[in-house]
C-alpha cells in the first residue's frame, strides 16, 4: 500500500426517503416574486419586447394589432391623468422603444402585471412552488434574449442598423 494514493472507493447508493421526495416549499414572498416576474415579463414580451413592434412592422400593421388596440386608449389616458404627464403619445414605430408613449406603456404593464399577480394569489393559494413553471419561463427567456441578439447581429452584418453614409454626410 502506497502512502498518499487514494483509490476510490465504490458506494451503495443510499435510498431514497418519502422526504427527499416531497417538493421544495417556496415563501409566499418567494411565490408573489415570481407570480409579479411571469406576469410582467409575458406582458412585456407581448407580441414582441416594447419598442420592437416597428422594426418588423409597419405603422398600419402596429395600429390594426389586438395588442394595440387594447393598449393605445390605456396609454394615453394613464400618462394624461394618472402621471399628469403631458407630451405626445402617439407611437412611433422606432424599434427603439424610448418614447414616452413606451414608458408609460411599461409602467402599465407594471400594474396589470401587479394586478394578475393580486389575482393569481388569490386563485392559486395552496400550491407548493413553481419550479416546473419557472424551469420553462427560463427556457423562454434565453429564448427570447437569444433572437433578439441573433436579431441585432444579423441586422449589422447586413448593413441594415449601420448604413455607410451617404455623400453629403461624408
Amino acid at each position: 500500500k502506497q502512502e498518499g494514493l487514494m483509490i476510490p472507493h465504490p458506494q451503495r447508493e443510499t435510498p431514497v426517503s418519502p422526504q427527499d421526495t416531497v417538493p421544495l416549499q417556496w415563501s409566499q414572498a418567494t411565490k408573489i416574486g415570481f407570480r409579479l416576474a411571469f406576469s410582467y415579463f409575458l406582458l412585456y414580451i407581448g407580441p414582441g419586447a416594447v419598442g420592437s413592434l416597428g422594426s418588423y412592422r409597419t405603422v398600419a400593421e402596429v395600429e390594426g394589432s389586438l395588442w394595440s388596440k387594447i393598449w393605445h386608449p390605456i396609454v394615453p389616458w394613464v400618462g394624461q391623468h394618472i402621471l399628469q404627464v403631458s407630451g405626445n403619445f402617439a407611437e412611433v414605430p422606432n424599434g427603439s422603444g424610448d418614447q414616452l408613449y413606451d414608458y408609460v406603456l411599461i409602467f402599465c404593464m407594471f400594474i396589470t402585471a401587479i394586478l394578475i399577480t393580486a389575482i393569481w394569489t388569490g386563485i392559486d393559494r395552496k400550491r407548493p412552488n413553481y419550479q416546473q413553471l419557472y424551469l420553462w419561463l427560463r427556457v423562454f427567456m434565453r429564448l427570447v434574449v437569444a433572437w433578439a441578439m441573433l436579431g441585432y447581429g444579423i441586422k449589422k452584418l447586413l448593413g441594415a442598423q449601420f448604413p455607410a453614409p451617404d455623400l453629403v454626410r461624408l
